[in-house]
């Protein structure tokens, strides 16, 4: 790490000759590999990029992007912190510790501007992170006004500070009146199962004709590959592919409901879909007709 941050001066996601997935692959991938062989079993259960399975570090952030990377990161953490084998012992921390760095040195990466702009005129600190909405695929509210150069240069300083850069106009916390945004309310309730879409699609897009597991039930994982293949979307689409996973949640496209288009889609009528989901006939009628048509397979 210490290697790595003395070289990342002229490194960012943007550049192409000096690419961090390039520095990931020199400094970090064969320190990772080593500590790995030196994990306990019960660490390697648990998924986590760049400390599970044979896949070097640089390889999942290039397939999965930097802000899929980080989310699976959480989730799996999240099930190991929630887990019986959570001990909290010194492997233990040390393994979450380790985790955690990689978390930061992403959002790190996420953030860094290949070049420093400052501004002559103010106080204003133009390197803070610059990123999507953490609940769904917009750009932050400070994004937005920042890549608009007549919108950036009509406010004024104070307000540039109360912009936010974790969420977006419709879904920022508070309103400028400073009453809660219901938006962000309901959003935030369903955050969980926002994160799991997001991640499921952005897996599936790294490589889109590739039938990836990801619940163990096979309808619902063709469905999620054909959606991805049918919508063409990749890696690089984060924000097409985030704003997706919203409408999924918003619309409670359910894996069972994913289930069920699936089974349409390769010619079984409704009531052989109800008999082989142990569901009454009128159950699945009422399912397809409560999912817009976006969502279902051509």
């Amino acid at each position: 790490m210490e290697r790595f941050n003395e070289r990342s001066g002229p490194f960012s996601l943007a550049s192409k000759r000096y690419s961090f997935l390039r520095l990931i692959r020199e400094e970090l991938d064969d320190a990772l590999g080593s500590y790995r062989n030196q994990l306990e079993l019960k660490h390697t259960l648990f998924d986590v990029p760049g400390l599970s399975g044979k896949q070097p570090f640089s390889c999942v952030v290039r397939d999965l992007g930097a802000r899929g990377t980080e989310d699976k990161i959480r989730r799996t953490l999240r099930r190991f912190s929630e887990s019986m084998l959570f001990t909290q012992d010194n492997e233990d921390s040390r393994f979450y510790d380790t985790a955690e760095t990689l978390l930061e040195l992403l959002i790190h990466c996420r953030s860094k501007q290949p070049a420093k702009r400052k501004s002559v005129s103010s106080q204003f600190n133009l390197q803070r992170p610059k990123e999507l909405c953490f609940l769904c695929g917009a750009p932050s509210e400070f994004l937005e006004y920042f890549s608009n150069h007549e919108s950036w240069a009509l406010i004024d300083d104070d307000e540039k500070l109360k912009l936010s850069h974790k969420y977006c106009y419709k879904h920022r916390p508070k309103r400028r009146d400073g009453t809660w945004n219901p938006e962000y309310r309901r959003a935030r309730r369903n955050r969980e199962n926002f994160e799991l879409e997001a991640e499921r699609l952005l897996n599936q897009s790294a490589q889109p004709a590739l039938l990836k597991p990801h619940t163990g039930t096979l309808d619902i994982d063709r469905y999620i590959m054909t959606l991805i293949a049918q919508t063409t979307l990749q890696p690089a689409d984060e924000d097409k592919i985030r704003n997706l996973a919203r409408k999924i949640v918003n619309y409670r496209i359910s894996d069972r409901k994913k289930q069920i288009l699936m089974l349409v889609a390769t010619g079984h009528k409704q009531a052989d879909i109800a008999r082989r989901l142990k569901i009454s006939r009128q159950a699945v009628s009422k399912a397809l007709a409560s999912i817009p048509n976006e969502f279902r397979l051509v």
